[in-house]
């Protein structure tokens, strides 16, 4: 709560400064459309689909009975999946527009939220492959993509704090990923440790998680449209 309100207040110092170079230009920039819904696409994006790890670490370890070791293999498909994609996704993008390709890998993670909801105690493992696969197709397609749209969005005197703004959107999409899955874990769970007694409130802290974040992925790709009308 104090950071969002040092965010405002920041937003507001920053906006009335008779300053020439104010450190952001928030009046500028907050009447650039597609610099502006690029970047909640970027929040809401990075917003839903962090977490998975977390709950596919706790699902693998105490729904499946992993060791912490073979969930750390399993979850390294996500990773394996970005980088394959990476280069792909950013040949894409310069043959058919980054806008389109960050709005197909919005789309993807999508799914692949979507697939997460139906997840339980008997769901083999290639369906968590299957997810973490589409979730790591999606980081690559969307990621690098949108950042060229948001900096090409903008005139070269404001790329350094375009540039800034697309980390700080992105960290703070990291974290509201997390307060979203601990606060649903703590709310199911509360303070008892994770065991077989309470694997039922895990997969339901799990499954209104990745509803969650399929609706906040929903908001990325409806900005994503947004920005590509003229």
């Amino acid at each position: 709560g104090a950071g969002l309100l040092g965010i405002v207040l920041f937003g507001m110092h920053q906006t009335r400064l008779t300053s020439t170079e104010p450190l952001l230009d928030v009046k500028h920039l907050l009447h650039n459309r597609v610099f502006v819904l690029s970047n909640i696409a970027s929040l809401a994006m990075f917003s839903s689909l962090f977490a998975i790890t977390f709950f596919f670490s706790l699902y693998l370890q105490y729904v499946k009975g992993y060791s912490a070791r073979d969930a750390g293999f399993v979850l390294f498909a996500e990773p394996l999946a970005q980088l394959a994609f990476t280069a792909i996704a950013g040949v894409m993008a310069d043959k058919h527009g980054a806008e389109r390709i960050a709005l197909i890998g919005a789309g993807v993670g999508a799914v692949s939220l979507g697939l997460g909801t139906f997840l339980d105690a008997g769901s083999a493992l290639w369906q968590l492959y299957l997810i973490l696969c589409l979730n790591g197709l999606s980081i690559a397609l969307f990621s690098a993509p949108n950042t060229v749209v948001i900096m090409g969005s903008v005139a070269p005197q404001h790329m350094s704090q375009a540039s800034g703004l697309v980390g700080t959107v992105r960290t703070m999409g990291m974290l509201c990923s997390m307060m979203i899955a601990t606060g649903l874990v703590r709310w199911h769970i509360g303070d008892a440790p994770i065991g077989s007694g309470n694997i039922p409130d895990l997969l339901a802290a799990m499954h209104q998680a990745f509803f969650m974040f399929a609706a906040m992925c929903t908001i990325s790709i409806l900005c994503s449209v947004g920005r590509m009308k003229r």
